[in-house]
Protein backbone atom coordinates (compact mmCIF):
# COMPACT_ATOMS: atom_id res chain seq x y z
CA UNK A 1 0.00 0.00 0.00
CA UNK A 2 3.04 2.20 0.65
CA UNK A 3 4.07 1.57 -2.38
CA UNK A 4 1.18 2.80 -4.32
CA UNK A 5 0.85 5.71 -1.98
CA UNK A 6 4.73 7.09 -3.48
CA UNK A 7 3.39 6.23 -6.95
CA UNK A 8 0.68 8.36 -6.72
CA UNK A 9 2.25 10.86 -5.29
CA UNK A 10 4.92 10.63 -8.39
CA UNK A 11 1.96 10.66 -10.56
CA UNK A 12 0.56 14.20 -9.22
CA UNK A 13 3.80 15.53 -8.97
CA UNK A 14 4.41 14.94 -12.60
CA UNK A 15 1.13 16.30 -13.55
CA UNK A 16 2.02 19.29 -11.42
CA UNK A 17 5.41 19.94 -13.23
CA UNK A 18 3.96 19.28 -16.83
CA UNK A 19 1.48 22.34 -16.09
CA UNK A 20 3.07 24.90 -14.61
CA UNK A 21 1.35 28.04 -14.68
CA UNK A 22 -2.09 27.08 -14.83
CA UNK A 23 -4.61 26.56 -12.36
CA UNK A 24 -4.67 22.87 -11.20
CA UNK A 25 -7.91 21.66 -9.71
CA UNK A 26 -7.90 18.15 -7.53
CA UNK A 27 -10.74 16.97 -9.73
CA UNK A 28 -8.49 17.98 -12.43
CA UNK A 29 -5.95 15.78 -11.29
CA UNK A 30 -8.20 12.83 -10.03
CA UNK A 31 -9.35 12.89 -13.80
CA UNK A 32 -6.21 12.38 -15.64
CA UNK A 33 -4.69 10.10 -13.14
CA UNK A 34 -7.75 8.03 -12.69
CA UNK A 35 -8.30 7.87 -8.75
CA UNK A 36 -10.74 9.78 -6.82
CA UNK A 37 -10.82 12.96 -5.85
CA UNK A 38 -10.49 11.75 -2.23
CA UNK A 39 -7.14 9.66 -2.84
CA UNK A 40 -5.97 13.22 -4.69
CA UNK A 41 -6.67 15.09 -1.43
CA UNK A 42 -4.94 12.78 0.66
CA UNK A 43 -1.70 12.61 -1.62
CA UNK A 44 -1.45 16.15 -1.99
CA UNK A 45 -2.03 16.82 1.40
CA UNK A 46 1.11 14.19 1.87
CA UNK A 47 2.75 16.22 -0.28
CA UNK A 48 2.25 19.80 1.06
CA UNK A 49 3.21 18.50 4.63
CA UNK A 50 6.67 16.92 3.23
CA UNK A 51 6.86 20.92 1.38
CA UNK A 52 6.55 19.71 -1.82
CA UNK A 53 3.39 21.44 -3.22
CA UNK A 54 1.57 24.43 -1.80
CA UNK A 55 -2.02 25.55 -2.36
CA UNK A 56 -2.05 28.96 -3.78
CA UNK A 57 -5.44 31.04 -3.89
CA UNK A 58 -6.79 31.57 -7.05
CA UNK A 59 -3.89 29.96 -8.49
CA UNK A 60 -4.51 25.99 -7.32
CA UNK A 61 -1.73 23.84 -6.50
CA UNK A 62 1.79 24.18 -7.49
CA UNK A 63 5.57 22.61 -6.55
CA UNK A 64 7.39 24.40 -4.29
CA UNK A 65 10.83 25.68 -5.20
CA UNK A 66 13.78 23.59 -3.71
CA UNK A 67 15.04 26.20 -0.86
CA UNK A 68 12.74 28.56 -1.22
Amino acid sequence: MRQSAQIRQQEILEYLAQHQGQKIRQREIAEQIQVSQQIVSRRLRELMDKSLVKYVRRKGYQICRVGA
